[in-house]
């Protein structure tokens, strides 16, 4: 029987309808919803080219986490590529048109730089000069990737990501794993409730330094390695104990048993000299 996973990851593999068409190196979040709306797939070796793939083409996750996506090659090859231009608020003074989906629009290179695909001069739809603020917080589409900055409540950077998995229908994030030192790493899972924001800053916490760092303090670990050993040492003793019981238990029938065995003996002896044993 084949299991299935529903999370994705960072480097897992993704596997289009024909073949490998990469690994996922980023994801791209929805910064109102805090949740993962498309992956970012590296194809190729070091520095491949990266194209972004919606949610919605992921059809299953295997249980050793590689992605089945509804995408041969040649179509993955259509997809739109990755680049850090595409994912930062426009012009905070710029004001679209009536009617224009303003929440719906993000600045292209190609847009920003005034020319379209086919060379032809883009600029403001219908030439609107602009003059009112959009909030470029209704923008934003971050990405997260391994390495990513993890910052407190007070904006301070406490660590990395290490890892971090999100269901692949609806793009939830379900597992968060901060890395620290430089030298020496050290990986702490976070609860995720303590995930406040995920924005262009990282993974902001509403945790403090204090509570972050008491997750990955070297005697709270030595307290939870001792609390279980002294678990797995009281079932060793109970198990001892419990097999001492049933071996004390089994002599002492066998002690029985010999001493009515010799009872019987000495008996039947005593009934010869008698002459009263039976022929």
């Amino acid at each position: 029987m084949t299991e299935y996973s529903s999370d994705l990851r960072f480097g897992a593999t993704v596997m289009g309808t024909d073949g490998k068409l990469g690994e996922i190196h980023r994801a791209i979040i929805d910064a109102q919803t805090d949740t993962v709306t498309d992956l970012v797939v590296t194809h190729g070796f070091a520095f491949g080219t990266e194209r972004m793939v919606p949610l919605s083409y992921v059809d299953r996750v295997d249980a050793d986490g590689t992605v089945h996506v509804t995408l041969d090659e040649q179509r993955f090859a259509t997809m739109e590529g990755f680049t850090d231009a595409h994912f930062h608020a426009p012009d905070p003074s710029y004001l679209g048109p009536p009617g224009f989906a303003t929440e719906q629009y993000l600045l292209d290179t190609a847009l920003v730089g005034g020319a379209d695909v086919g060379g032809g001069f883009v600029g403001k739809p219908l030439g609107y000069p602009g003059g009112e603020q959009i909030s470029p917080d209704a923008m934003q589409r971050p990405t997260i990737s391994s390495g990513t900055p993890i910052v407190d409540r007070d904006g301070e950077q406490v660590g990395e990501v290490h890892e971090l998995t999100w269901k692949a229908e609806g793009g939830e994030p379900t597992r968060l794993v901060m890395r620290t030192g430089h030298l020496f790493h050290t990986e702490t899972e976070l609860p995720l409730s303590w995930v406040g924001e995920l924005s262009d800053k990282g993974i902001v916490l509403t945790a403090d330094k204090s509570q972050i760092e008491s997750l990955s303090e070297p005697g709270l670990a030595e307290d939870q390695a001792r609390a279980a050993g002294l678990s797995q040492a009281i079932d060793r003793t109970e198990l001892d104990a419990a097999d001492a019981a049933e071996t004390a238990r089994r002599t002492r029938q066998h002690m029985v048993a010999e001493l009515d065995a010799q009872r019987t003996e000495r008996d039947h002896a005593r009934a010869i000299d008698a002459g009263t044993a039976p022929e």
